[in-house]
């Protein structure tokens, strides 16, 4: 997706995916991740990888211990795998 795109997505709906984060968490807190990294320091490149969970982005966000509240058990696909033990 093109870097413009994705940071002007990003912005116009900044105030829905944080509400959709609030009510949700689960995937809706990685939108919402996504879009504050993207208007926070808006990427060198062109382009950013899309889907956003094939990109660093998701990783950075699994493993970052201060997001683990946001991860919501009830959720399918990579989500679910960790909460399971």
């Amino acid at each position: 997706m093109p870097t413009k795109v994705a940071v002007y997505l990003a912005r116009t709906y900044r105030d829905e995916i944080t509400r959709l984060h609030e009510r949700f968490g689960g995937y809706a807190s990685f939108w919402l991740y996504c879009a504050e990294r993207l208007t926070e320091a808006t990427p060198k490149s062109d382009f950013v990888p899309y889907p956003l969970w094939e990109s660093a982005a998701w990783q950075d966000w699994i493993t970052e211990p201060e997001r683990a509240s946001d991860r919501s058990p009830i959720q399918s696909g990579p989500l679910f795998s960790l909460h399971v033990s």
